[in-house]
């Protein structure tokens, strides 16, 4: 199951629009993502490396170059995974611990960092550009403090 998740993520599965920007189905990366939080929840101490792989994934799906949307699904279910005390120290055991592994806790802690800074500035310039525009900042409190 996990090389059908990695790899319908992959662009080769994505649709062309008529700008050259590569067209991301939400409802099927919804979908995507909401499997792998099942299987990163339930099966991570035995899918390791599958784990680190979705892990990776969704810290990238963080960067300025995804669509928001992606972004606020990533940030989603990266908060729902770190909800859950267990797999954080599974995370840092199984990965950061490790030698030939990658450091896939710090890159989370890392990601969600630079997401939540990017939102703050690019919600300050806003403000400061239409003072009467919604903001951005009680969104992530909400989502991150509070549990959406």
């Amino acid at each position: 199951m996990c090389p059908i998740v990695i790899k319908s993520f992959s662009p080769s599965k994505r649709g062309d629009t008529a700008e050259g920007k590569q067209r991301v189905s939400y409802s099927t990366t919804q979908r995507l993502l909401r499997i792998v939080s099942v299987l990163i929840k339930n099966f991570q101490s035995t899918l390791v490396t599958e784990s680190e792989i979705f892990l990776t994934m969704l810290v990238k799906f963080l960067h300025s170059d995804w669509p928001t949307w992606q972004q606020t699904l990533a940030i989603e279910v990266l908060r729902d995974l770190s909800a859950h005390p267990k797999l954080i120290r599974q995370y840092c055991e199984c990965y950061d611990m490790q030698e030939h592994s990658a450091p896939v806790f710090s890159m989370i802690v890392a990601g969600v960092t630079k997401y939540i800074q990017t939102e703050v500035k690019t919600d300050a310039q806003t403000a400061y550009q239409n003072p009467s525009a919604g903001s951005n900042r009680y969104l992530l409190y909400v989502l991150l403090c509070k549990g959406g």
